[in-house]
C-alpha cells in the first residue's frame, strides 16, 4: 500500500477516534509488507537522505502534555534495505531517529513497531516535478514496502479554531477532488486558489501530497476530517 497521511497534531498520539481507529485499521496491510518507507514533512534537507537508525525517536514538537514525551516508540531498520535504497536512489546515508510527523502515525498503524522503517528526508528548493518524479521512483519498491507519506492537506497553526470554518471545506474540498481525479495540474497550482495561501502558508507540509500523486495513478479517500477546527486530517491510499 501507498499511503498520503495528514498527520495533524501531536495529540492523535492520545486519541481514541475516527482518525486513530482508521490509521489502526492499516495495520494488518502494512504487515502483509516486508518494511516501511516514509517520508514526512519534519525532515528536510539540501538534497535527499535516508536514515541507517531510526532510534531513539524525535520528539519534535514543543509545548503539549508531559504525557506525549514519555511515549516511546521503539524503530528499528535494515542495513540491507537501507543500502539497496540508498544506492539505487543516490542517497546520502546519516543517523537519525524518526520524527513525529513518522512515529505518531506508526504508535497507532504498526503498534508492535515489528517492521524495518526507512525514512528518507525532503529536499527543499526543488520544483514540484522533482517531488512527483521520486514518488514515482519510490512505487517501484511497492512489491516489498508499504510507503507513507506524511504531512497535511491543510496546515496553518495560526488558524487554529473551535469550529471548521468555511475557507478550509472549501480548500479541502479542492485538494480531494484534485487528487481522487489525479489532477497534477491543479495541485502544482493550488497557490492559485483563493485559499492556498491561507491553508498552506509554509510549503513542507504540502510537499508529500506530490510525492503521493507520482506514486499513486489511481488515488482512493481513507479519511476525510478536521482536528482543531481548520487542520485538515484528509488522507489517500493506493
Amino acid at each position: 500500500m501507498i499511503y498520503f497521511i495528514s498527520h495533524g497534531s501531536p495529540m492523535l498520539l492520545l486519541k481514541n477516534n475516527d482518525f486513530t481507529n482508521m490509521l489502526k485499521n492499516q495495520e494488518r496491510r502494512l504487515k502483509s509488507s516486508k518494511y516501511i518507507i516514509v517520508i514526512s514533512s519534519h525532515w528536510l534537507t539540501e538534497e535527499p537522505m535516508i536514515s541507517e537508525n531510526p532510534y531513539p525517536i524525535i520528539y519534535d514538537f514543543y509545548g503539549f502534555p508531559k504525557e506525549l514525551y514519555s511515549i516511546d516508540y521503539k524503530a528499528f531498520t535494515d542495513k540491507n534495505i537501507v543500502d539497496n535504497i540508498s544506492s539505487k536512489l543516490q542517497l546520502t546515508k546519516i543517523e537519525r531517529g524518526l520524527d513525529h510527523g513518522a512515529w505518531a502515525l506508526f504508535y497507532h498503524m504498526l503498534s508492535d513497531a515489528s517492521l524495518p522503517i526507512v525514512q528518507i528526508s525532503i529536499p527543499v528548493g526543488k520544483d514540484f516535478n522533482f517531488y512527483i518524479d521520486f514518488g514515482e521512483k519510490l512505487s517501484h519498491f511497492k512489491d516489498d514496502a508499504s510507503i507513507v507519506f506524511s504531512g497535511g492537506a491543510i496546515h496553518n497553526l495560526r488558524l487554529i479554531k473551535d469550529a471548521t470554518e468555511e475557507w478550509a471545506y472549501e480548500f479541502a474540498d479542492f485538494i480531494k477532488n484534485a487528487v481522487l481525479n489525479h489532477d497534477i495540474k491543479s495541485l502544482k497550482n493550488f497557490k492559485h486558489h483563493r485559499y492556498g495561501a491561507v491553508a498552506h502558508p509554509t510549503i513542507e507540509h504540502f510537499i508529500p501530497l506530490f510525492y503521493f500523486i507520482g506514486a499513486c495513478q489511481r488515488p482512493t479517500l481513507l479519511y476525510d476530517g478536521f482536528e482543531m477546527g481548520n487542520l485538515s486530517l484528509l488522507s489517500f491510499a493506493c
